[in-house]
């Protein structure tokens, strides 16, 4: 998966799509990462990869880049 599809997804699933967003910006700088993003962030990784994330591990992440890590080191298991 490339990052850039990736982020692109994930500003999608945050209701971010017209703010830049790049690997090194911090989570908490962006309206949509709340709870409910936390959850849509988690169904979108249900969904496009199968991939199960637990909140407190969602919780765990401070950028984008921590994000794309956790898909692509669980979907390279």
């Amino acid at each position: 998966m490339q990052q850039e599809a990736l982020v692109g997804m994930l500003k999608e699933s945050l209701f971010e799509e017209e703010l830049e967003i790049g690997l090194d910006t911090e989570l908490a700088e962006i309206d949509g990462w709340d709870s409910l993003g936390r959850l849509r962030v988690a169904v979108l990784f249900q969904e496009q990869f199968a991939i199960m994330v637990e909140a407190k591990t969602l919780m765990k992440c401070i950028r984008i880049g921590d994000l794309v890590d956790l898909v692509q080191n669980r979907l390279t298991k």
